[in-house]
């Protein structure tokens, strides 16, 4: 059995004995290793006006996160939901200016992970627009909810069990921290970072972080795979291009 990889992004967070070494204001990293666990954690306060949390725009669908990141000048970026061979995400992505886009559509109730200013939600099986959404990402299934984790999960071994790196959004109760893990998802979110709410997004060789400059995960398949969506944390004064996509449309 492989080694885990968690892979996790945490909004104003403060966990026992953590050690984190500050990236910019707002933005905390720190790499837990306990026994077979590896985690990348960023910790971002969501309440800290100089940076904002943005998500993908359809011609951002297929970039590795490095490219992303990039591209976007990320502080700290991830990748999104699953995708189909095209790298077209499941779902729906409220990309920058917070724009919606939709992906394909594989006959599931997919639960929306979004962000906005000071704030976040998931929701399970239902796509409800509200007004302060400028981001997000959909995903599936949902593995915390009421603070509890959920111990019979839907899908197969493959996708939903196995010890392959996972992605995962978690919220806490106050809705101020969202973690992002993998693997023995559920519990390492409930049990050590105290999630009340958690959705789980894609894994494997498509799980990565990046941290102010480079990927500081290690990819599963040795090399970044191109992704469908992406979340990214930015400075607040980063544009969002809006008269850009406003002119394209046009």
């Amino acid at each position: 059995m492989k080694r885990a990889v968690l892979v996790l992004w945490i909004f104003a967070a403060c966990t026992a004995g953590a050690q984190w070494t500050p990236v910019v204001d707002g933005v905390d990293y720190q790499r837990i290793r306990r026994g077979p666990l590896d985690a990348h954690v960023t910790r971002i306060d969501l309440r800290n006006r100089n940076i904002k949390i943005r998500a993908s725009n359809e011609d951002d669908r297929g970039l590795t996160v490095s490219a992303f990141a990039r591209k976007r000048d990320a502080i700290v970026a991830i990748n999104g939901d699953y995708f189909n061979e095209q790298q077209q995400p499941i779902g729906v992505s409220i990309g920058f200016c917070g724009t919606w886009w939709k992906g394909i559509d594989v006959g599931r109730k997919e639960g929306l992970v979004a962000f906005g200013r000071g704030r976040a939600d998931i929701q399970q099986n239902t796509m409800t627009t509200r007004r302060w959404m400028k981001a997000g990402v959909t995903g599936w299934p949902l593995l915390v909810s009421n603070c509890e984790v959920i111990e019979n999960l839907p899908g197969s071994d493959h996708f939903t069990r196995a010890p392959h790196p996972r992605t995962a959004v978690g919220l806490s109760r106050d809705g101020k921290t969202v973690y992002f893990v993998v693997t023995e998802l559920a519990k390492f979110l409930r049990e050590e970072l105290g999630v009340c709410r958690a959705m789980n997004l894609d894994g494997g060789g498509s799980s990565a972080m990046w941290v102010r400059d480079r990927i500081v995960s290690v990819p599963s398949e040795g090399e970044e795979r191109g992704v469908g969506n992406h979340l990214a944390v930015v400075a607040a004064s980063t544009p969002d291009d809006c008269n850009r996509n406003r002119e394209k449309k046009e």
